[in-house]
């Protein structure tokens, strides 16, 4: 009887030591874990912080960009998502399809302002689709905007990736308007900026298209544009018709 016991009492010991390993374990565990986690913590709070202070810097003209590329190399790339409304949605346009955002001039000029976008969220009733954007493509499809507000009879319309994944995508030829093209110059969000001979082209276009401005912006004291004619979509029947309506 009493070596039954001590056998019992040396299983209880055994297990219990096991017991108390496992618990010493998975303290350690998760001790490393939130020691990892508060070290990010601080980590993130000390970049964002060197990040506004250089960002500061370059505002006052004491910091170059060169300086804030090397804090925050991964940073220009982040994309977020924005919805948008005054892009014209094809009929042929399903949620989660890519298709590329282009701009057309009513003298018929057309252009890529972002390349292969994932439309969702898409609201027939609105008229609008969330896109997930970089900071250049925001800015982009902030002055295509502009120009279809600007100059009556332009269309910022979608076209369609008929077939995916490509492995080639269209290349964005869209060159903003002069307002945005100085914000992308001293704009530490974005890598690559446009380069001078962007700008001067984007004053041909704008000289090209001055008979079509809209003088108040707002449709009602538009002047000129007599020869201007509404685009006729060639889209297939199957797809509802025009992508200009």
């Amino acid at each position: 009887m009493v070596r039954r016991v001590r056998r019992m009492s040396g299983r209880f010991k055994g297990k219990l030591a096991l017991a108390i390993l496992a618990v010493a374990l998975l303290s350690a565990a998760f001790g490393l874990v939130f020691w990892i986690y508060c070290r990010n913590k601080k980590n993130e709070e000390a970049l964002r912080s060197r990040i506004s202070e250089l960002e500061t810097q370059l505002m006052n003209g004491t910091a170059t960009t060169g300086e804030i590329e090397g804090v925050i190399p991964e940073r220009k790339n982040w994309e977020r998502e924005i919805e948008y409304s005054f892009i014209d949605l094809s009929s042929n346009i399903s949620d989660g399809d890519y298709a590329d955002i282009r701009i057309r001039y009513p003298d018929g000029t057309d252009y890529v302002v972002v390349s292969h976008k994932r439309l969702t969220g898409i609201d027939r009733e609105k008229g609008s689709a969330v896109l997930s954007v970089s900071e250049e493509e925001i800015l982009l499809l902030s002055s295509a905007a502009h120009d279809k507000k600007m100059y009556v009879g332009t269309d910022v319309y979608t076209a369609r990736y008929t077939e995916e994944p490509v492995t080639e995508f269209s290349v964005v030829n869209y060159v903003p308007s002069q307002e945005i093209y100085g914000q992308m110059e001293g704009n530490p969000n974005i890598a690559e900026r446009i380069s001078d001979t962007d700008n001067f082209l984007r004053s041909g276009i704008e000289n090209e298209l001055k008979e079509y401005k809209d003088i108040d912006r707002d449709g009602e004291s538009y002047e000129g544009a007599s020869n201007y004619t509404e685009t006729i979509s060639g889209l297939p029947g199957e797809y509802g018709g025009s992508i200009w309506d």
